[in-house]
């Protein structure tokens, strides 16, 4: 059994068994996880194939994707391991070919839509190259050597080399280059039976990547550390190109007289066959790292490193982003106000949707590590040049500001939603007075906490600020910071429906903190690698949890533990819409990925029609009380809805203050649904799951400091 396989062997059985013994409810194989793949679209491309007969393979950090169109992709990954994707590379008799960091090689012979292991000496692939003449002679790079079969992967020999092997291309029968990272480059002219080096005119040892057009198989291009250099023999001697031979040519691709190139990070292109260079960046808003020409329709795909592709019909003049699909970041945080639709994923770039994750937009702001939230309107992230940016418009703009002298990790609001607290990767936190909108200087809060000490996430509930660490739980009030859970390593803090602080360890323990400030541990582990928690918004007894084999859920409180999906997949972040009605997962290498929580089996319309109008019953908002609306038998709502769409509109309210509303059989939600002023009226659309215990209720109250308001809930549809 191979290494990929014997993997996912031992990860179903190891389920399996924790299943058996009550821990957690198994999965069954093969069933299709209810996980939706939503962007934001992007990631690393390592390289692209031409398929026959049209259509394009792309290997990723994160899989392998297809594209018929040329602009939408999708997953092509049956059968692999989950593991990046770093080569392609076509047989003569027109299969695909795909290595694993890994995992060895894979072979397609249907356009990739399946995959199947070949036998592969060692398994971590950095490159292939397949004979254009025989179907059954394949080289592969493997980090200080070659390995090279004639009999499609029956029998392998392997020669090592004298440093690492970047590069590999077959030139031609029995022909194959190999580019090193410090001896230059080898041939071998007996299918890698032999080598020799060739160095003739390179002036670089350092080879990065290879390139030539399958038409003129003599010709080559080499990418190194000082240039690119051009062969007309194959390979035997080299030539420098004047224009870019001053740096790293790091990526290289050619279709007869036009090439193009990765030059110092940038693209260029020459209509020379290399002798003339231009800048060819036009629309191309990333690192390229692959190109290929569809000869038929003369459309030109690009890799990158972050946006994972473009393409150019105008060989190369000119860009667009073409890679929706292509979903293969890894979210480091998200943050979900579903309430009022938005979205924001943090990845290599904070994105933003605004329509609960169907499309995505950057917001101009660099890598975050962590994306905090006051419950309403405001925002902050940090990103990796020491800057925090917030925002007061729910992400519509930003502005920036320094965080002292070290690199922010993870914020959180204080509870009044006007000061923010930061934890560094390690020491004493530090707070900033009205850094919500416009301080922005940070000062020590608390003290005590041993600078060996690494810090994970960081939370504020009542009378406290809570530091999760790898050396368990701080509590501080701005004083010494006390050690409440001791000797385990806290990956992530989150607030329950109670407000009540839930916390993961890295090993799937997982802690409540009551009211009073004690902490239990549930009655039950997690019994995977446990790296984000998600409490459910109006659910106390419900939390998720982010592990290195999917998705974990507890409704009891964790008294026991069941998978909810993604199995096998590495998890980073985890966080639940403030609707309570969706989950996201942030998978490493595989970007946000979205789950019902409510499951409705339809949407039903209704004419719009007011349910509620507090105005016609005398009686409006007052104060914190709250107040309970039966839907079911209103304006044709059933009493078995799961949910309700809905506008909400507070009218006339007599001071500014924030609106909730959840569930009538269910506690309120950390997040509002409106926010309001004095003296203004506010509305806002929402769908919002109601009782189940036939009343399809919904409780309301206010944070009306003062005096009273008006309430009206206009009942659009419903789900049941």
């Amino acid at each position: 059994m191979n290494s990929s396989r014997l993997v996912r062997f031992v990860c179903r059985a190891l389920l399996l068994l924790v299943a058996e013994l009550g821990v957690v409810a198994a999965p069954a194989l093969g069933a299709v996880d209810p996980w939706t793949s939503k962007g934001p679209w992007g990631g690393h491309t390592n390289a692209l194939l031409l398929l026959d007969g049209g259509g394009v393979l792309a290997a990723t950090s994160g899989g392998v994707f297809r594209t018929s169109d040329g602009t939408t992709w999708s997953e092509s990954s049956n059968g692999l391991p989950r593991d990046p994707t770093v080569a392609l590379a076509r047989t003569a008799a027109g299969d695909q070919l795909v290595g694993l960091q890994n995992y060895g090689v894979y072979r397609s012979t249907n356009g990739g839509n399946d995959w199947s292991w070949v036998n592969t000496p060692g398994y971590g692939v950095f490159g292939i190259a397949a004979d254009p003449t025989s179907s059954l002679t394949i080289h592969i790079a493997q980090s200080s050597s070659v390995a090279s079969t004639t009999d499609g992967g029956a029998t392998w020999a392997s020669t090592p080399l004298p440093s690492s092997v970047y590069a590999i291309l077959a030139t031609g029968p029995g022909a194959v280059l190999a580019g090193t990272g410090e001896s230059g480059i080898y041939r071998s002219t007996d299918s890698g039976a032999t080598w020799t080096p060739c160095r003739t005119g390179l002036m670089n040892s350092s080879v990065r990547t290879f390139a030539s057009d399958p038409a003129t198989p003599a010709v080559v291009f080499a990418g190194t550390e000082g240039g690119l250099f051009r062969s007309s023999d194959g390979g035997g001697s080299w030539t420098r190109l004047t224009g870019l031979d001053a740096a790293q040519v790091s990526t290289v691709g050619v279709s007869g007289n036009t090439v193009w190139a990765c030059y110092v990070l940038s693209l260029f292109r020459s209509t020379d066959g290399g002798t003339t260079w231009d800048w060819s960046g036009s629309g191309f808003t990333d690192t390229p790292s692959a190109f290929v020409r569809d000869a038929a329709n003369g459309v030109v795909y690009a890799g990158g490193a972050q946006r994972a592709a473009f393409r150019s019909t105008n060989a190369g003049e000119s860009w667009t982003l073409a890679n929706v699909g292509i979903g293969v970041e890894t979210p480091s945080a998200i943050a979900a106000d579903l309430r009022s639709g938005v979205v924001h994923a943090g990845t290599n770039r904070l994105s933003r949707s605004t329509d609960a994750g169907q499309s995505w937009s950057d917001t101009g702001v660099g890598y975050s590590y962590d994306i905090a939230s006051d419950g309403g309107s405001k925002l902050a992230t940090s990103d990796q040049f020491g800057m925090v940016h917030r925002s007061t418009d729910r992400g519509a703009t930003w502005s920036s500001f320094p965080y002292s002298n070290q690199l922010p990790y993870r914020l959180a609001f204080t509870l009044d939603g006007a000061d923010l607290v930061a934890a560094p990767p390690s020491g004493n936190i530090l707070q900033c007075s009205a850094c919500a909108t416009t301080g922005s200087t940070w000062t020590p809060f608390g003290s005590g906490i041993p600078a060996t000490t690494n810090h994970h996430d960081v939370a504020v509930v009542a009378g406290a600020v809570l530091l999760g660490s790898s050396d368990g739980i701080r509590e501080g009030t701005g004083g010494a910071f006390a050690l409440t859970v001791a000797s385990v390593p806290v990956m992530s803090i989150g607030l329950d429906a109670r407000r009540e602080a839930v916390a993961a360890s890295l090993y799937g323990r997982v802690f409540r903190r009551s009211d009073d400030g004690t902490w239990s541990e549930t009655a039950s582990s997690v019994p995977f690698t446990t790296r984000a928690v998600a409490p459910h918004p109006f659910r106390p007894d419900t939390i998720y949890v982010a592990t290195d084999m999917g998705v974990f859920r507890t409704t009891d409180g964790g008294a026991s533990w069941g998978g909810f999906g993604l199995y096998n997949r590495w998890l980073y972040s985890i966080a639940i819409g403030n609707d309570g009605t969706t989950l996201f997962a942030g998978v490493i290498n595989g970007g946000v990925r979205e789950r019902s929580l409510t499951a409705p089996s339809g949407f039903y319309p209704l004419t719009p029609c007011r349910a509620v109008d507090t105005r016609l019953l005398g009686s409006p908002l007052v104060g914190a009380t709250k107040r309970t609306f039966a839907l079911a038998g209103a304006c044709g709502v059933p009493a078995d809805a799961k949910s309700v769409a809905v506008n909400l509109t507070v009218v006339n309210p007599a001071a500014g203050g924030d609106l909730d509303v959840f569930p009538g059989d269910e506690v309120a939600p950390l997040a509002s649904a409106i926010t309001f002023r004095g003296g203004r009226t506010r509305a806002n659309n929402a769908t919002l799951p109601v009782s189940q215990d036939g009343n399809a209720s919904l409780d309301v109250k206010t944070t009306l400091p003062a005096g009273s308001a008006d309430f009206l809930i206009d009942v659009v549809g419903f789900y049941r």
